[in-house]
């Protein structure tokens, strides 16, 4: 089983012999739907009622969204309702029963994952992790490994100083903020197609419309995006003067904004791979080797 990611700004998709075929800019293709779980539709275009309902018979979910990755709708087939019941239960029992368990797997996750992109020991961190009684003091070490994360991420783009979030007082915040959006949305619609409630959440404490659960499942890959944000800014594809200042935010041109999507859109697949595969391990659920296709 797979899950399928289109993105495109002129995708077609439609039922033909039997098949799925999804045309885009760059050529045509066609799917068994039998082999999907999932597809998600990225950017604008169209699909045909016959899709659709083929991909409902096979219980194929279906995920539609911005070309800036913000979810416009997500269709769950009629058939897979009782595996929704069945799947929350199963996330509410094991929030009940071992919430500061999984915390600690989703903390411990993020720690190795800064320990493989930035070339750095924190395995002092990873036992103190294992030693912790509460959420709060589990928040503590997350924020201390994600400062040295930072730190080191300082060393390497100058511009950087330290992390901001309300406003990004540099361009390095801005992008990282706009690039945690962006995978924050995509963990988001993962969630909901898989019947999680991302609302749910075993780390984060979400609240009104932010899906805490959706935090939880971007912080083990964080790493990967902070370092591809640092390779753009020392390989250059990213500039100061890309951006402009507006009292102390910085925001992105249109030209740095399309340097970004299209950069991200490469690093996508393996995103959404890390976040599936965390998923099952954190939750120690069945992993059943699903793959992602661009």
């Amino acid at each position: 089983m797979s899950i399928l990611v289109i993105i495109s700004n002129g995708y077609s998709v439609y039922r033909k012999k039997g098949r799925l075929n999804i045309k885009t800019t760059n050529g045509e293709n066609s799917y068994p739907v039998s082999r999907l779980s999932s597809l998600f539709l990225v950017g604008g275009g169209t699909i045909t009622t016959e899709a659709i309902g083929m991909l409902s018979s096979a219980g194929v979910s279906l995920c539609l969204m911005s070309k800036n990755f913000r979810i416009k709708g997500i269709f769950i087939p009629e058939e897979n309702i009782g595996s929704i019941v069945e799947r929350r239960i199963q996330q509410y029992t094991l929030w009940k029963s071992s919430r500061l368990e999984v915390a600690k797997k989703i903390v411990s996750l993020k720690i190795e994952r800064i320990q493989q992109e930035f070339k750095t020991d924190l395995n002092h961190y990873l036992a103190l992790v294992d030693k912790v009684q509460s959420i709060s003091e589990l928040m503590g070490y997350e924020g201390l490994v994600s400062k040295i994360m930072f730190d080191i991420l300082s060393k390497s783009v100058p511009i950087f100083k330290e992390r901001s979030y309300r406003p990004p007082t540099d361009p390095v915040n801005a992008v990282l903020s706009f690039v945690y959006t962006l995978s924050y949305q995509k963990a988001k619609a993962i969630l909901l197609s898989l019947s999680f409630d991302p609302y749910l959440s075993f780390l984060h404490n979400g609240r009104g419309k932010h899906a805490g659960f959706a935090s939880d499942l971007i912080e083990p890959v964080r790493p990967i995006l902070t370092r591809f944000v640092m390779k753009l800014f020392i390989e250059n594809k990213l500039k100061e003067g890309y951006f402009s200042k507006n009292g102390n935010k910085h925001i992105m041109s249109k030209e740095a904004l399309n340097i970004l999507i299209e950069e991200y859109t490469d690093v996508l697949r393996e995103i959404i791979e890390k976040m599936y595969k965390d998923l099952f391990k954190i939750l120690k659920l069945e992993y059943h080797n699903e793959t992602c296709d661009l």
